[in-house]
């Protein structure tokens, strides 16, 4: 199973090919990938355009697709000859029909205009699916808008723009079992990996559910307002904001919120820590450090207890994304974020978009050719702003969480709340 959408074709851009100008950096929310949800999809479209047999070895995949969106309004494209066995199978509320073969397979296929689809006037669709195994059909994708996609891996030149794709095993013929010889199998485990998208919050929650019970260390506030845990670095520099940055963003949440900050990494972040301290010595007290001390199978707990977390693309930003916890990822230009941007109800992402040299796959920060632009350009003020949002809505609680925490975790908190008070 693969997910697609990896933006390689800027791997192939030369560094020095470009010249890079100063943008500025836009707000990107994974909003719309963290929550798909079962009960959002209203429309989807199967697409099964192929002989009799065929039809009928999928009605098992169409089935678990039925049964696990039943609010949704299902299309079923098909051979015209199909119209009323689709129909009488009640797993479709609508049956409309694309003739790629002829009805007798012996026979030529007929000519297929792709732009007849205009006619039926489809809905923009949640979730667009090619259940045929074989590439023909798989064109039919790329002339209908839907938010995800989802069909077999195909060669190139026949393979639209997938959000999802399933590899279907190689056909075998040394008598050894393989799926591919037991389509009904392979469609039913095709149709469960889309469903399983569905389900990846609820999984993802529930995988760490035992790292969050009876926390071992309670997070308290020095003051009224949030508990915002901060991790400076990730295992690439080419993937870390300034530390200035994070300073004055640090500055700034204790004398706007009165907020507590927790700092999370490892030992190696030692001296941002002493730079931090050093700098914002008035508000120490307001700053816990963990950095070097947190056992990793206590992070999880602690990054629970917090109201909003703030760091780059690393392993502790995901963690919190995860645990549902309001997150804001700092994204570098290194990785492409549709593949590798963390995923939760919570999560905003800020990085600086349209940059040709990006995605770069570079870790060595003296080979950037373009001054570290993706990051250089995100400002405090930026972030800020996004922060003053995030605190400002009252956190959402989607999934179960333990009862037994220290202080009100899950409050709005406005990033000015002492100028709105004078106001």
């Amino acid at each position: 199973m693969r997910f697609l959408r990896p933006h390689l074709a800027n791997l192939l851009c030369r560094r020095d090919a470009h010249r890079v100008q100063r943008v500025e950096p836009q707000v990107l929310s994974t909003g719309p990938r963290a929550s798909l949800r079962r009960s959002d999809i209203r429309e989807i479209l199967i697409v099964k355009s192929d002989h009799i047999g065929d039809f009928l070895l999928s009605l098992p995949a169409a089935s678990i697709i039925r049964q696990s969106f039943p609010n949704a309004r299902i299309t079923l494209l098909c051979s015209s000859w199909i119209n009323d066995l689709a129909l009488k199978s009640e797993l479709f509320d609508r049956v409309v029909c694309a003739d790629l073969f002829a009805e007798v397979a012996a026979e030529p296929s007929p000519r297929f205009d792709p732009k007849v689809l205009a006619a039926y006037g489809f809905p923009v669709f949640d979730i667009a699916i090619d259940l045929r195994i074989d590439p023909e059909s798989r064109f039919l994708l790329g002339h209908v808008s839907a938010r995800l996609k989802a069909g077999f891996e195909c060669g190139p030149a026949k393979q639209p723009l997938m959000d999802f794709a399933f590899r279907a095993p190689a056909l075998n013929f040394n008598g050894r079992p393989n799926y591919a010889r037991r389509i009904q199998l392979l469609l039913a485990a095709f149709a469960h990996g889309i469903v399983s998208l569905f389900d990846a919050e609820r999984a993802a929650h529930d995988a760490v559910r035992p790292y969050i019970r009876n926390p071992a260390r309670c997070l308290t506030r020095s003051g009224e307002g949030p508990l915002v845990g901060i991790n400076t670095r990730s295992g690439l520099p080419t993937k870390d904001w300034p530390l200035e940055n994070y300073i004055s963003m640090i500055r700034r949440l204790i004398a706007e919120s009165d907020a507590t900050i927790v700092l999370l990494g490892g030992k190696r972040q030692q001296a941002d820590v002493d730079a931090i301290v050093q700098k914002i010595a008035a508000a120490s007290k307001n700053i816990v450090n963990l950095i070097g001390t947190l056992p990793l199978s206590e992070l999880p707990a602690v990054v629970d207890q917090l109201d909003l977390y703030v760091g780059p693309d690393t392993g502790t930003t995901h963690l919190a994304a995860m645990l549902g916890r309001k997150t804001l990822c700092l994204h570098a230009g290194v990785a492409p974020l549709e593949s590798f941007g963390p995923v939760g109800p919570g999560v905003v992402v800020v990085k600086t978009i349209d940059l040709p040299c990006s995605p770069c796959s570079l870790s060595d920060l003296a080979r950037c050719a373009h001054s570290h632009q993706c990051m250089q350009s995100i400002t405090v003020e930026r972030v800020m702003a996004e922060i003053e949002k995030m605190l400002a809505v009252p956190a959402a609680e989607p999934l179960d969480r333990p009862t037994k925490m220290n202080g009100a975790l899950n409050h709005g908190f406005n990033c000015r709340r002492h100028h709105a008070e004078v106001n």
